[in-house]
């Protein structure tokens, strides 16, 4: 009977510990999914940065090119 009885407190301690280690990786795992949530986040953000970046690149691409045929007009025309 006491070797039962320690067995049991053997295994409930055991168990405690494992419901601990548990919550303490559903802890972790929140905080990663809102470390994850956070990241993604500034991705889009910077995302859309580069979008915007691009689309002012295109349009001083096409001031310059609208430049160069102004510029290689008058040169044929003169």
């Amino acid at each position: 009977m006491m070797q039962s009885l320690s067995l049991l407190n053997q295994l409930g301690a055991k168990i405690d510990e494992l419901i601990e280690k548990i919550k303490k990786q559903e802890e972790e795992l929140n905080a990663l999914r809102q470390a994850n949530t956070t990241l993604n986040a500034q991705n889009e953000e910077k995302d859309i940065q580069i979008a915007i970046l691009y689309d002012e690149l295109s349009a001083k691409d096409k001031g310059i090119q609208g430049l160069y045929d102004k510029i290689s007009d008058l040169m044929h025309n003169h």
